[in-house]
């Protein structure tokens, strides 16, 4: 099975409602189709390279 891919816009809103704490992560989770890993891995992209770390290259 392929792997979904997100535009950064997508990764920044889920991390946005994590932050705002409105949501619990499992709600986040089921709202945008992830695992609990990889919204936590989203965050640490974030905070260690800001919006550019959530971009996906063009091309490998």
């Amino acid at each position: 099975m392929p792997k979904k891919s997100f535009s950064s816009d997508v990764k920044i809103l889920a991390l946005q409602y994590l932050k705002e704490g409105h949501y619990t992560i499992k709600e986040i989770c089921k709202m945008f189709s992830v695992t609990d890993i990889t919204l936590l891995q989203w965050r640490a992209l974030y905070q260690f390279g800001g919006v550019e770390a959530l971009t996906r290259p063009a091309k490998n």
